[in-house]
């Protein structure tokens, strides 16, 4: 029995290229800022605001993931401070430490559906503990355009 691809087939096109579906790896990107756990946590809002990122992976010595911070964490600065103080402190202070992470071989649109299904704007991907790169919304929806392009191009040939 053949498999039953849902795929509009026109005459003549060869689907093959589309067989195999695209892996988190192929579309991730393998450069990533980081930030260290012990970081102060103003430096950890300048680098966001300076690199223009939602978050930031954070990772010990080793490239192990420990957490994540995100604008969203560093808020939580305007409620800690009491009476004026300054609020100090350090990244791993207020990280979040059980990160959903991703291996480099998972399905892309699994992954999307992760994406769809928690409030995350982006998934690291690690392998063995160490972070490997980042999937952010935007890296998935470059894949699904690339892939219904393609579709459409071998469908018109």
């Amino acid at each position: 029995m053949s498999a039953n691809t849902d795929a509009p087939r026109a005459p003549g096109a060869d689907w093959s290229a589309f067989a195999a579906t695209p892996t988190v790896r192929s579309h991730m990107d393998a450069e990533v800022k980081t930030l260290g756990p012990d970081v102060d946590v103003f430096a950890a809002v300048n680098f966001l605001l300076d690199h223009n990122l939602p978050g930031a992976p954070v990772v010990d010595a080793s490239n192990m993931l420990v957490g994540m911070i995100s604008q969203k964490d560093l808020l939580k600065l305007l409620s800690a401070g009491t009476g004026g103080e300054p609020v100090t402190g350090r990244v791993s202070d207020f990280m979040t430490r059980n990160v959903i992470s991703i291996p480099p071989k998972m399905d892309i649109y699994y992954a999307a559906g992760m994406l769809i299904k928690h409030p995350f704007r982006s998934l690291p991907v690690v392998e063995g503990g160490h972070l490997l790169g980042l999937l952010t919304r935007r890296n998935v929806l470059r894949a699904v355009r690339s892939r219904l392009r393609a579709m459409l191009d071998a469908s018109a040939s």
